[in-house]
């Protein structure tokens, strides 16, 4: 475990990371005005990203394998959110769909291909976009439809959340022009994070508890199908899985959830090979990572 320090302030947050081991997140600036700001963490030191152009706040939440990086940056006065892509130096404003007037990038994949919400903020509605090759369109969600795009792959595949009319919010995978939605693998609703090239993903579902808290289990998404985590280790190993936030190509997953001692803490998960495939089934080891923590968005 690698401790990455902070920019100035108190604290800092990582939320995305490529191959390279290059580390997106936002982190205090330190100060008497205290302000958060996205950076790039690589080869033992910090780059601070900056703001977009009268904002005065950022947070980075996806980087690529080209070290491009997406998020948002915002002013509080008056309050306004605009998506960003951080390439080659200089942080560019993605604007929002036609309508709205606030907008958050949280994916974006090798080709430079973006994924987020915007939303108007007098009406509360909000849409999934996808910004390619300079244009920023709408995933086709019915209007009004509350949702959030999390992430893209290689395949031009995104995963993310959905609240369908009268429905509770569940997950969703967007190909081939359709969003299609997965359920709530049992519970109540579900999201995805994360997705990897080989069309996999993962995220969380929930259902209340009897005294109205939300009880949450680490999904995955795989072969069409949608599993709670915790069917997948040994039954005696004695954790939670609560949230899974990424997986890798090799089907390795990470998160967090409530360890044997009743703590928080994350953890990792390797896939155990089955005789005749490598599919995510049997995953085996629970590896403590350090303790997690939860980011909330200004958007949901």
């Amino acid at each position: 475990m690698t401790d990455l320090g902070t920019v100035g302030g108190v604290n800092s947050i990582a939320l995305g990371i490529n191959g390279s081991g290059q580390v997106a997140g936002f982190a205090d600036s330190g100060g008497p005005v205290n302000l958060s700001h996205a950076y790039v963490y690589s080869n033992g030191s910090f780059t601070n990203l900056g703001t977009l152009p009268g904002c005065i706040e950022s947070a980075a939440t996806g980087i690529n394998s080209s070290g491009q990086v997406v998020g948002g940056s915002d002013n509080d006065t008056p309050s306004y959110s605009y998506a960003f892509l951080y390439s080659n130096g200089a942080m560019t404003s993605l604007r929002t769909l036609s309508g709205d007037n606030e907008s958050l990038a949280y994916g974006i994949n090798t080709n430079g291909q973006v994924v987020g919400i915007s939303w108007d903020w007098t009406t509360g509605s909000n849409h999934l976009f996808l910004y390619s090759n300079g244009q920023m369109s709408n995933l086709g969600l019915p209007l009004g439809t509350p949702g959030s795009a999390m992430a893209i792959n290689e395949k031009g595949l995104v995963v993310g959340s959905y609240t369908p009319a009268g429905g509770a919010s569940q997950a969703f995978i967007y190909g081939h022009g359709a969003v299609t939605g997965l359920g709530t693998a049992g519970f109540k609703t579900s999201y995805l994070d994360s997705l990897n090239n080989v069309g996999q993903a993962v995220g969380a579902a929930a259902s209340p508890a009897s005294n109205g808290v939300y009880l949450y289990h680490a999904i995955v998404y795989s072969d069409g199908a949608m599993t709670d985590l915790n069917n997948l280790v040994p039954s005696d190993c004695g954790w939670t899985l609560e949230m899974a936030r990424g997986i890798n190509d090799s089907g390795a997953i990470v998160g967090w959830g409530t360890d044997p001692a009743g703590q928080t803490e994350a953890f990792l998960l390797t896939p155990v090979p089955e005789p005749s495939t490598l599919a995510l089934l049997g995953i085996g080891a629970v590896s403590l990572l350090g303790y997690a923590w939860r980011w909330r968005t200004k958007a949901l």
